[in-house]
């Protein structure tokens, strides 16, 4: 997932989990309340490992491609040099 949308997601589930965290003292039951907190526990732990601005800012890296891995955007010439094998 890009940073984009990963970011655009961590917003929508922060919007969720304050909305979550908010309705949970009002559960009747002290077992639903446990096991929303910890459903909520889970859920901002999740969030916070997607978070892209929770990471070192950087450019991805881009590996070298291999020559097979170029052949099919190369229209027949080789990706081992100025010959289109012809």
């Amino acid at each position: 997932m890009d940073s984009s949308r990963t970011g655009s997601l961590g917003n929508d589930l922060d919007e969720y989990l304050a909305a979550m965290e908010a309705s949970i003292p009002t559960l009747t039951s002290v077992k639903e309340q446990s096991a929303a907190s910890a459903w909520l526990a889970w859920a901002k732990e999740y969030r916070q490992s997607i978070n892209p601005l929770a990471k070192p800012l950087a450019m991805p890296s881009v590996p070298k491609p291999k020559p097979d891995e170029l052949r099919p955007y190369l229209r027949g010439w080789s990706p081992y040099g100025a010959s289109n094998g012809h």
